[in-house]
C-alpha cells in the first residue's frame, strides 16, 4: 500500500517529471486512469456507507455517536469522490494543451505544481480510506501441550483477523491445524 502510495505521488510530481512531451502524456493519461479506478472505489465505498447508515438509522437502539460515526463516514467518501472526479477533469484538461503540434509543456508544468498540494491531500485521504481496517478482532489459533506439565503456555500458530466469522470457517481453520500437526507427528487432542 505504502509504495502504490509513494508511485502515485511521484507520478505526477512537476519537478521529477521533466520538460518530455511524451513522458508528461504518459503520466497524465496513467493518473487520470487511476483516478477512474478511485472513482469506482469511492462509488462503492459511498454506497456501502450509505448501507450501513440507512441500516442503523432505522434500528431502534443505535446510539447517537454510532450514527454520528457512520454520518462522517458517508460525508468522507463523498467528499473524495467529489474531489477524484473534480482532479480527473483538471487532468483531463491538461491532455489538450500537449498537442504534439505546439505543446504548451511549461503550462502544463505549472498546473500541475499549482495542483500539487490539492493532489497531495487527495492521496493522504484516499490511503487513509483504502487503508481502514476491514478487521476488528483477531483469532488465534494456539497449540499446547495436553496437560501443560512439562511446559506451562500455549505457542500461537495462526493468525486470522476479522470482523466477523462464520463458526463453520473456524471449524475448517481447526482442522486444518489438526491435519498439519498429525502431518508433523504431533498428536491431536480434543473435537
Amino acid at each position: 500500500m505504502r509504495r502504490e502510495y509513494e508511485d502515485r505521488v511521484a507520478c505526477l510530481d512537476a519537478r521529477s517529471m521533466g520538460r518530455d512531451r511524451d513522458v508528461i502524456e504518459q503520466r497524465i493519461r496513467s493518473a487520470a486512469d487511476s483516478l477512474g479506478q478511485d472513482v469506482v472505489f469511492l462509488t462503492e465505498g459511498l454506497k456501502k456507507a450509505d448501507e450501513m447508515y440507512q441500516t442503523k438509522f432505522n434500528s431502534p437502539n443505535s446510539s447517537q455517536s454510532l450514527l454520528m460515526n457512520l454520518c462522517w463516514e458517508t460525508v468522507e467518501y463523498n467528499t473524495l469522490l467529489q474531489q477524484a472526479q473534480a482532479l480527473n477533469s483538471s487532468l483531463d484538461d491538461l491532455l489538450p494543451y500537449l498537442d504534439p503540434t505546439s505543446p504548451r509543456i511549461g503550462d502544463v508544468i505549472a498546473s500541475l505544481q499549482n495542483m500539487s498540494k490539492e493532489l497531495a491531500d487527495y492521496f493522504r485521504n484516499l490511503f487513509v480510506k483504502k487503508r481502514q481496517p476491514a478487521a476488528t478482532h483477531v483469532l488465534i489459533i494456539m497449540v499446547s501441550e495436553e496437560r501443560r506439565n512439562r511446559k506451562p503456555y500455549s505457542l500461537p500458530v495462526q493468525y486470522v483477523p476479522y470482523h466477523t466469522i462464520r463458526d463453520q470457517y473456524i471449524r475448517d481453520l481447526s482442522k486444518s491445524v489438526k491435519l498439519k500437526m498429525t502431518e508433523l507427528g504431533m498428536t491431536t487432542v480434543g473435537k
